[in-house]
C-alpha cells in the first residue's frame, strides 16, 4: 500500500510503501522512509499499474515551486 505521511526532517508530505500479510493489515513499513523526492510535498502515491515497478505520484503547487 502507498501511504502519505508528514516527514520529520522537513515537514513536507512524503509517500511511503507499506506491506501486510492480509489486506486488512496490520501494515508495516516496506520502504526505508518516503520514496518520493525529499524536497517535494506528495499528496498521493497510487499504484495504478501492477505490471510496472513505477509509482505515479501527485504533488501540489508548492512542490513544483520548490523544484525550480
Amino acid at each position: 500500500m502507498f501511504a502519505t505521511f508528514r516527514r520529520k526532517d522537513n515537514n513536507l508530505l512524503g509517500t511511503a510503501v507499506l506491506t501486510a500479510e492480509s489486506l486488512l493489515g496490520p501494515f508495516k513499513p516496506y520502504s526505508d522512509g518516503p520514496v518520493t523526492p525529499q524536497n517535494w510535498s506528495s499528496l498521493d502515491g497510487p499504484d495504478q499499474d501492477n505490471t510496472s515497478p513505477t509509482a505515479r505520484i501527485c504533488t501540489g503547487p508548492e512542490a513544483v515551486a520548490a523544484a525550480r
